[in-house]
């Protein structure tokens, strides 16, 4: 049957979208991933990003390459701190992946039956 008005889903296929998917992909390279810097390279909101990514799948994948790579960034930007001989570096590297071999930020603390048990856990390839 013909719809003089069209349905909903057919205006919708018809619509141009003000922000194109390859337009939302450049800003999201350009803020590195970063969807509130992005909607502003753009004028729009979030949410319009948000949007767009539920409709096209490859938005997402940018956003989650740029996030990978900066991660990669920031790691490196560790070792080249580690290798300077910052000492914020080095005891961050190694509270936060030195376990096994007991170098730990916190300790856990059990009080039961008025005793005081200390636990250390020097677990590795684990969380702690």
């Amino acid at each position: 049957m013909n719809d003089p008005n069209g349905s909903l889903q057919n205006r919708q296929s018809f619509t141009t979208e003000k922000y194109s998917p390859d337009k939302i992909m450049k800003a999201l390279r350009a803020s590195r991933g970063m969807i509130a810097t992005a909607a502003r390279l753009l004028g729009c909101t979030r949410q319009t990003i948000y949007n767009a990514i539920d409709r096209h799948p490859e938005i997402e994948n940018v956003v989650a390459g740029e996030r990978e790579l900066m991660l990669d960034v920031a790691e490196l930007k560790l070792q080249e701190a580690i290798d300077a001989g910052e000492s914020w570096a080095v005891k961050f590297y190694l509270v936060t992946q030195g376990h096994c071999r007991g170098y730990i930020e916190r300790q856990r603390v059990d009080l039961k039956d008025e005793k005081v048990t200390v636990i250390i856990d020097r677990t590795c390839g684990g969380t702690v």
